[in-house]
């Protein structure tokens, strides 16, 4: 699992979305869209994982990426469990609106 390590296959898909999270902000544009509910969903996004611990900065061309952690690992997948259904369903409407070429999402496992 990105930024978090070695998982077991059931927590691997009960991460799948945090996992496409970061795949779908890395190199994204932190701007340059002039749609305010793309910019919205998409910043919920961005949201949602710098508050679960994640830190998401801009680089000098201003793609996003996810660069650490901010809080230890277990911290972060016990703050992803509590808010897991609210992340997808904001992972999904993000996805929706930008599109297919900014990135998938699994279907979580029950």
């Amino acid at each position: 699992m990105p930024l978090i390590g070695a998982v077991g296959p059931k927590c691997a898909a009960k991460f799948a979305a945090f996992a496409d999270a970061l795949a779908w902000i890395d190199g994204r544009p932190a701007s340059g869209t002039s749609n305010q509910d793309q910019l919205r969903l998409g910043s919920r996004v961005v949201i949602a994982l710098r508050n679960m611990g994640v830190e998401v900065t801009a680089n000098a061309d201003g793609a996003l990426q996810a660069k650490r952690l901010t809080r230890k690992p277990a911290a972060v997948a016990k703050s992803y469990k509590k808010r897991r259904a609210e992340f997808e369903r904001d992972l999904q409407a993000a996805v929706e609106a930008f599109g297919p070429d900014f990135g998938t999402v699994r279907a979580a496992a029950a």
